[in-house]
């Protein structure tokens, strides 16, 4: 062995220590490096977690006070609701409207109380944006809905008294809110719809009326009141067939309506031909006394549409043998 070959082993060895020291070197400065990302990256989620832990705490604290909130004002509402009933029931009308309008005050507070939490923001834990760990808002929203439903019920009864009084412009506005609120209440259709066909706007109430119908199919007055838009409009076809819905629903019944139907019935058989003048039946007429306007709007429907001078004159002869309105 010479002289240099050990100085060239000796220099290899060092080479090598050298590499492997500065390898080590490398390699505790990266540990160094990839603790300190990992260390910043654990403070960032526990302060991510503090920060959604502060916001749920604070949403919780909301919803409670807001579901608290609202469950005062319905448990308010309902109170002032039941005397409205009970001063409807004995036709103080005024009384139960004033009644009504506070359990509506009442409620709309509630409503635009919630309205402005519903736009709080959505809380995550983890990074699934699909997937919040608390919606606030949603929560809210869900509280709206038995506030909804009262205040619609709250609508439906001031638009029955304000009907009740005689003020379709109340009676329209009311059942319009009901509407707005719950498209689904066939009460906010039926009164929206006799409120239109009280003014005479017929072609406006039919689809009120036929969806109070859709919605409540059974013991509904608005197979009567579509009769009656049918036959004031000539259409004696669609009057005849309302009215036999009606009579199939309510046989037996002594009222009214079901004295004005059965006419609507007969007479509409005169004008399609299916039967005689004479043989119009006006059996309870005298005792029921029936409105003035939904009498001249059979005289309307029935005695203008009537092609047939003679038919005419008949039909006019039927008129007025009912007790209480002359010709």
């Amino acid at each position: 062995m010479t002289a240099n070959s050990g100085v060239g082993s000796g220099y290899d060895i060092i080479t090598t220590l050298g590499s492997l020291v500065g390898f080590a070197f490398l390699i505790a400065f990266g540990y160094q490096i990839y603790n300190t990302v990992e260390v910043d990256k654990l403070r960032r989620q526990s302060e991510n977690i503090l920060k959604n832990a502060s916001k749920t705490i604070e949403g919780i604290t909301s919803i409670t006070r807001a579901q608290n909130e609202a469950n005062v004002r319905m448990r308010e509402a309902e109170t002032f609701l039941f005397r409205a009933n009970y001063e409807f029931e004995k036709r103080r009308y005024e009384l139960s409207i004033a009644e009504i309008m506070s359990a509506i005050s009442v409620l709309e507070k509630a409503k635009r109380t919630l309205d402005k939490k519903s736009g709080m923001e959505k809380i995550y834990f983890s990074d699934d944006q699909d997937k919040p760990d608390l919606d606030a808002g949603k929560i809210i929203d869900e509280i709206h809905k038995p506030v909804d439903i009262l205040l619609s019920l709250s609508y439906e009864q001031a638009a029955r008294s304000y009907y009740k009084m005689g003020d379709l412009g109340h009676t329209l506005d009311f059942a319009k809110k009901v509407i707005e609120l719950r498209e689904d209440s066939w009460a906010g259709h039926h009164y929206l719809g006799i409120a239109l066909l009280d003014q005479r706007k017929y072609e406006s109430s039919i689809p009120h009326l036929k969806r109070s119908i859709e919605l409540r199919p059974l013991k509904n007055l608005d197979y009567a009141n579509l009769a009656e838009v049918s036959f004031v409009s000539c259409d004696f076809g669609e009057a005849l067939r309302y009215s036999k819905f009606y009579l199939e629903q309510n046989r037996g019944e002594g009222s009214q309506a079901f004295n004005l139907i059965n006419f609507y019935k007969d007479a509409s058989q005169v004008v399609l031909g299916r039967a005689d003048v004479e043989k119009i039946s006006i059996h309870g007429f005298q005792k029921t006394k029936p409105l003035g306007g939904m009498i001249s709007s059979l005289r309307e429907g029935g005695v203008a549409c009537m092609v047939d001078s003679k038919k005419r004159g008949l039909l006019e002869g039927v008129f007025k043998k009912i007790d209480g309105f002359p010709m």
